[in-house]
Parts: C-alpha cells; sequence; structure tokens
C-alpha cells in the first residue's frame, strides 16, 4: 500500500461536491472512489440522466407516492434529483458509511432536504448483522456476499476491500421508525448486490399495505448466481410483488413467460407494479408510463 492510500484509509476520503442537478440537489462523491469520480464527470459534461432515472421522475409525478425508498441508495443520483412535496418522504437506506457521508453532504443542498431520511444499515429480512465487503475502488459493487474482482470499467488503480459488520434492519422497520408506515402509494428503488429478495421480504408490510407500489429492481443473473440462487426462482419471487416489466430507454415492456430465457445472463433494470385498488385502473396507466 503507498502512503497516498495509507493517508486515505486513515484519514478518509475528501467529499467533493458535483454541479447542481435540476436546481433541486448538488450531489456530493468520494475522491476516493471512482465511481464517485466517474458520476462527477458524468455531471460535468450533462450525462446525468439513464432510463432508471427518468422513471423514478415520472413516476413521482404520475403515481405521486407518499413514499419513496432508495434502498442501495449509493450517492442518490437516482432519487436527489427529483423535488418532493410537502406530502411526500424519501428515505434513503445505504450500508456503506463512507457513503452515508457524502448522502448527508448533498441531502444539506436538497431543497425538501427536511422531506429526506438517511438510514445507514444493511436491508435485510430480519434483524442481526452482516459482514459487509466495501469495494474501495467501485462503490457500486459493495456486497454482503462476495467481493467483486477488478474490471476494466473500474477504471485505473489497485482492487482493494474492506470489511465491516454491520447491523441489519428490516425495511418495514425503518419505515416504521421514520413514522412513514401505511403510505397508499409506495415507490422503491433496489440495488443491493444480490440481496434484493431478501431486502423485500423485509418490506412485506410496506408494499402490501400499500394499494399501488412501484418497485425499481436490478437484475443480475452473475450476482444472483453468485449467492447460490438461480434466475428462474429469482423472478418467480420478485412476481409475488406485482407484475414484472423490462424498463426500456423511455418506457416498460412486460417481461416474457420465460423471462429468464429473455434477460440471459445479463444486467437488467426491472419494474414490478402492484395495483391493489378495486378496478385496478391505474394498473393500465402505470405500465403505459413513457419516461
Amino acid at each position: 500500500m503507498n502512503w497516498f492510500a495509507r493517508l486515505r484509509e486513515r484519514f478518509g476520503a475528501r467529499i467533493l461536491a458535483t454541479g447542481r442537478l435540476n436546481d433541486t440537489v448538488t450531489l456530493h462523491v468520494l475522491s476516493s472512489d471512482n465511481r464517485g469520480l466517474r458520476l462527477k464527470a458524468r455531471i460535468a459534461e450533462g450525462r446525468v440522466t439513464d432510463p432508471t432515472a427518468r422513471l423514478w421522475r415520472r413516476a413521482q409525478a404520475t403515481l405521486t407516492p407518499a413514499l419513496s425508498l432508495d434502498v442501495g441508495a449509493n450517492y442518490g443520483e437516482i432519487s436527489l434529483p427529483a423535488p418532493y412535496a410537502p406530502d411526500q418522504r424519501l428515505i434513503l437506506i445505504e450500508a456503506n458509511p463512507d457513503l452515508v457521508r457524502a448522502l448527508e453532504a448533498s441531502v444539506a443542498t436538497h431543497a425538501s432536504g427536511d422531506r429526506i431520511t438517511i438510514v445507514s444499515c444493511f436491508a435485510g429480512e430480519e434483524p442481526g448483522d452482516v459482514d459487509f465487503h466495501v469495494d474501495l475502488k467501485w462503490s457500486g459493487t459493495s456486497s454482503a456476499f462476495f467481493r467483486s474482482p477488478d474490471a476494466g470499467y473500474k477504471g485505473a488503480g489497485r482492487q482493494r476491500h474492506r470489511t465491516l459488520r454491520l447491523p441489519v434492519r428490516t425495511i418495514d422497520d425503518v419505515v416504521g421508525a421514520a413514522g412513514a408506515a401505511g403510505a397508499e402509494r409506495v415507490l422503491m428503488k433496489l440495488d443491493v448486490e444480490g440481496a434484493e429478495l431478501a431486502a423485500l421480504r423485509g418490506a412485506e408490510a410496506t408494499i402490501v399495505g400499500a394499494e399501488l407500489s412501484l418497485l425499481i429492481v436490478e437484475c443480475n443473473a452473475r450476482v444472483i448466481a453468485r449467492t447460490g440462487g438461480t434466475l428462474e426462482d429469482w423472478l418467480a419471487e420478485l412476481g409475488r410483488y406485482g407484475e414484472i416489466f423490462r424498463i426500456r430507454r423511455r418506457n416498460l415492456t412486460p417481461l416474457d413467460a420465460d423471462g429468464a430465457a429473455e434477460l440471459g445472463s445479463g444486467k437488467h433494470d426491472l419494474a414490478v407494479i402492484r395495483d391493489a385498488s378495486p378496478d385496478g385502473a391505474r394498473l393500465g396507466r402505470m405500465r403505459a408510463l413513457r419516461f
């Protein structure tokens, strides 16, 4: 380990401000994280939106959820650029304590900061503790299940990890503690590197208790295999929470009956829509969303 790496580990990474997004928030990133530096560069170039971020903003306007949850928030680049009305709440759940510091700096600049709660924990099925492997090179591949190997997309520098013992909380517990239980409309993003289904099991009351919910879930067949599961079983359980769609560039398309064959071994962002209203009329409107 060189002298710079030793200093960084001893004193922590610096937090860097990026440009302001949508006159709503100034995102902050870690100086030691290649993912954060890549995001900072994209913001400087004006390339900050992707289909998932556009869907989130469109759902905020159309679904008007009382409760939004960004689980595995990372830098909050999906949820923080959106505004939140006085009757709306946003809860950011992030396991990596260093990223929590960056989120706190960002929320301090947010136009709706008083409606945003940051929770530092790992989202799981039951309360407890877990060994969490922080990817010091590329924060987005930190996981409780594996140490992510180096890859070209992570950029220059040595691949290193730090394992932390972190508290596990259920999403239902987090929502209850924040005084946000019982929301009739819920928007949730889940990107937790293999822990998606466990997190959903711990959010049963929040999701099933809502009349209308939209879940945005990362699906990565390779990560699912690393956790010992199969894509077929993973999709079958995900389908318990509503109708599954693929997030395309500008719209949603229903997942085929043989979803595992359609998705293959790649990484995809999926939307899961559940409408428990008597006539189910809003499901059709959500299906037709364009973003």
